[in-house]
């Protein structure tokens, strides 16, 4: 038998017919067939982490106008305790070894009231000598959160509240501690020796 006809060379081909496309949203280049390339240059389409996180948005802001949005930020603060990230994972450990008292998905709403309120979920809040400090732990996923890391991060100022944003590289290549180690220091009165 000739290993060239046994042989499937419809995956080096399908490289070849493959066309980079552009995401209008995140920017990221995916690779699409060219008849689906064309639709999605023509229509507009978003990749797949784009579309999806704005179905999330759109099942949020469905199940805030059937339950409300403090029933539903309730829901999400608790599924977010229970699924932490590896990163996040990381840090509490780091803060945990150190002795710190922090708590997770720590909630933070505006002043506003009614409809005008908005709530934010800060993932690390550490609470040190009656102060708070703030550490976010920044996932793919934030590139498309721009506008509400900036409002949460303007709420966090106007509160006092100093923030750390920690990328998911900088865990996972432990190039956080030093950071966190400083950050911390720069921001209390008291600083353990267990750092």
């Amino acid at each position: 038998m000739d290993i060239m006809n046994t042989t499937d060379w419809t995956a080096r081909n399908a490289l070849r017919r493959t066309v980079p496309v552009i995401c209008p949203t995140c920017c990221e280049t995916r690779l699409l067939r060219k008849c689906d390339a064309d639709k999605a240059q023509r229509t507009g389409a978003v990749c797949y982490r784009c579309a999806q996180a704005a179905k999330g948005r759109r099942g949020f802001a469905a199940t805030a106008a059937r339950y409300g949005e403090k029933w539903a930020v309730n829901h999400v603060q608790a599924w977010r305790q229970i699924n932490r990230t590896p990163q996040e994972l990381t840090v509490q450990r780091w803060l945990d070894l150190a002795g710190y008292e922090y708590m997770v998905e720590y909630r933070v709403a505006t002043k506003s009231s009614g409809k005008r309120q908005r709530v934010y979920l800060v993932d690390v809040m550490i609470v040190l000598c009656g102060r708070l400090l703030a550490i976010e732990i920044d996932g793919g996923c934030h590139v498309l959160h721009t506008r509400r890391d900036r409002n949460k991060k303007a709420l966090l100022t106007r509160r006092g509240i100093p923030l750390l944003r920690l990328s998911n590289t900088d865990v996972e290549n432990n190039r956080f501690a030093e950071r966190l180690a400083r950050f911390i220091q720069e921001n209390a009165d008291v600083y353990p020796a267990a750092v």
